[in-house]
């Protein structure tokens, strides 16, 4: 597993990452690549970017992994933003 993946810290029982799907489909536009790109590159299916992008689908802590290299982010940059304190 990834060293990125050392410091992300999931609830106890919960089996996939917790995605931004907005967050995801952002940096893959930033990187100037196609959902079948992205998916040629991380080892999956176009049409499992597309689940993840419309969230239907949790990715593996390996997948996570995949994406960030492809994307050159951390996994925390594709998790859902913390709400604010202001917001509580």
């Amino acid at each position: 597993m990834s060293d990125k993946l050392a410091a992300v810290k999931k609830p106890e029982g919960h089996r996939d990452f917790t995605l931004d799907p907005r967050k995801l489909r952002r940096l893959r536009m930033e990187a100037a690549l196609s959902v079948t790109e992205l998916a040629r590159r991380s080892g999956c299916s176009p049409a499992h970017i597309t689940m993840l992008e419309k969230d239907r689908h949790g990715p593996s802590l390996d997948l996570v992994a995949r994406l960030t290299d492809v994307l050159g982010c951390t996994p925390k940059d594709l998790m859902p933003s913390e709400p604010s304190e202001s917001a509580a």
